[in-house]
């Protein structure tokens, strides 16, 4: 990849990974429009590794105090928190798992991200007009939690967005927009640390994938650009809706869809 390239992949791998938009059709509409050529797990690998890492940088005094005191009996809060992280976290793996040894050359389909794009800007539109209430991850349900994680299983379908998904659902339940956003960033963590985990067990099974300095870049460009995309979301989500990230993708899915048929 050129250096351009590598910017503009770790920029929308980086950007998108928060929001309500999915990088992952993005960047097949890189490949399918502008003939850029797939990249390899080993940049799939570095920029997961760049939003991980920053992740954990910006939650680290969350992390912290959770680490601190777990345990169930000295304090509930923390051990239901984790518990429902786990809750949210065990549905996608497991069919991640299934998509990515078996489906995934079915789902990268322009048609179906267009739609996945349109419908799931539709369903953010009809949860984002709920209520809300301050309610954390750790005032969640383990059915509340679950619902959270079944929903996050349709984000492997590209265009639908693993941040999108998540909101959706955290939104048709009525918690606020900062504490949805919040509970992206939560459950980015194990999912995110799964996905690396199931690329790398690929790679050694590949030897013909490159390494160079070429990941370093990739791995810090996308963990800056995530950093600033969450600093300025949770400023958004303070004071206003989801409705740009929703007309953006109405407009998206309508676009590629004009693109294939006309």
């Amino acid at each position: 990849m050129s250096l351009i390239e590598l910017f503009i992949y770790s920029f929308i791998q980086g950007i998108t990974e928060f929001i309500p938009v999915s990088s992952s059709a993005h960047l097949n509409l890189l490949e399918s429009f502008f003939g850029w050529r797939e990249v390899g797990r080993t940049f799939v690998i570095a920029a997961h590794l760049g939003t991980l890492l920053t992740v954990l940088f910006y939650l680290r005094g969350e992390i912290n105090l959770i680490l601190k005191d777990i345990n169930y009996n000295k304090n509930k809060k923390n051990f239901k928190l984790v518990l429902n992280i786990t809750i949210m976290t065990i549905p996608i793996i497991v069919f991640g798992f299934i998509v990515f040894k078996t489906l995934d050359f079915i789902l990268l389909n322009l048609q179906l991200i267009a739609w996945a794009t349109i419908l799931g800007a539709l369903i953010l539109f009809i949860s984002d007009k709920s209520k809300n209430y301050n309610k954390t991850i750790s005032d969640l349900s383990y059915k509340e939690s679950l619902f959270i994680g079944l929903m996050q299983i349709f984000a492997l379908i590209p265009g639908s967005s693993r941040a999108g998904m998540i909101i959706t659902a955290c939104r048709f339940l009525k918690i606020s927009r900062t504490n949805s956003t919040q509970i992206v960033l939560f459950s980015g963590i194990p999912t995110i640390f799964c996905a690396v985990i199931l690329e790398l067990v690929w790679l050694t099974k590949n030897k013909n994938e490159i390494y160079n300095y070429d990941l370093i870049l990739v791995t810090v460009l996308s963990s800056l650009f995530s950093y600033i995309t969450i600093v300025y979301l949770f400023k958004w989500v303070k004071q206003k809706s989801f409705s740009p990230f929703i007309i953006y993708r109405l407009i998206l899915g309508i676009l590629i869809l004009t693109i294939i048929y006309f």
